[in-house]
């Protein structure tokens, strides 16, 4: 299983480079997005995915059809938003990416994925993203001992 982690870990970093990485901040003040609606949100994420403020548009987006906040809920539709995010960098989409392979939610449940999600959220996030990721990551290691203990 470890070996697996490894390379699935390899593979989305891959794909981050060849999509092409950008600076680590992501306040959207700096980029002029103080306070932008859900319309902009949605032409931001449907246009240009390269600028910070639209992979933090791709996440929120994400987290609303997961959630099903003022959209049905989607999972599918936020596996979607939440890959254009991670595979930009960007930690929270990472995680929750994470979260929907650990609990197969739109996808089969996957522990390797979820994990080599987790490992790239706990590597670029701070504060309760990385806790978050570190604590689950935890969790499946443990699920993982006990079960080859069986």
């Amino acid at each position: 299983m470890t070996v697996a982690i490894v390379l699935w870990v390899g593979i989305i970093k891959q794909e981050k480079e060849r999509k092409g990485r950008l600076a680590a901040n992501m306040n959207t003040a700096e980029h002029g997005e103080p306070n932008a609606d859900i319309e902009r949100l949605v032409v931001q994420a449907m246009g240009n995915t390269s600028q910070p403020a639209t992979f933090k548009a791709c996440y929120r987006l994400g987290y609303d059809f997961e959630k099903g906040r003022g959209v049905p809920q989607n999972y599918g539709e936020a596996l979607s938003y939440y890959r254009k995010a991670a595979y930009n960098g960007y930690p929270p989409a990472e995680y929750r990416l994470g979260l929907l392979y650990e609990q197969g939610r739109g996808v089969p449940a996957d522990m390797v994925k979820a994990m080599a999600w987790y490992i790239l959220a706990r590597e670029r996030a701070t504060g309760r993203i990385r806790a978050a990721a570190s604590e689950r990551l935890h969790r499946l290691k443990i699920k993982s001992t006990l079960s080859k203990n069986r």
